[in-house]
């Protein structure tokens, strides 16, 4: 059983959702683990051998869809991985283009001071440039 400090998705997700993302995985191992424990005993009555072939080849098969599907992220940073899973835009940059909006919506960027900062700055240095 993986622990939160164990778990591969804690590295594969960003900031803005990897405290849902590993409640969701969490949640998940549990669960499955909950179904496999309340399963064995009966499959164990009923199927006897036939209860370790069962697990074996659900292992076997999850074993060759990951050999075959999943793609290879050790040494990998989280940008690389944007290109691994064919990600078109970077997280970050969505996540804080999605934060610009929001605080344009809501009235917290006023966006003509920040023009006429960018401008004042340009103004001193060409000044500085006459000088």
């Amino acid at each position: 059983m993986l622990t939160l400090e164990k778990d591969p998705v804690h590295g594969l997700l960003s900031l803005n959702v990897r405290g849902k993302g590993l409640s969701i995985a969490a949640s998940s191992n549990w669960m499955n683990n909950f179904i496999v424990g309340q399963v064995t005993p009966t499959m164990l009555t009923h199927l006897s051998f036939g209860t370790f072939i069962f697990f074996g080849v659900f292992s076997f098969l999850g074993g060759i869809f990951v050999l075959f599907f999943v793609p290879e992220t050790k040494g990998l940073t989280l940008e690389e991985m944007d290109d691994v899973f064919g990600a078109t835009q970077s997280l970050a940059v969505a996540d804080q283009e999605r934060q610009t909006a929001i605080f344009r919506r809501l009235g917290l960027f006023d966006d003509v001071k920040e023009e006429k900062i960018r401008k004042s700055d340009e103004e001193s240095h060409e000044a500085d440039k006459q000088e």
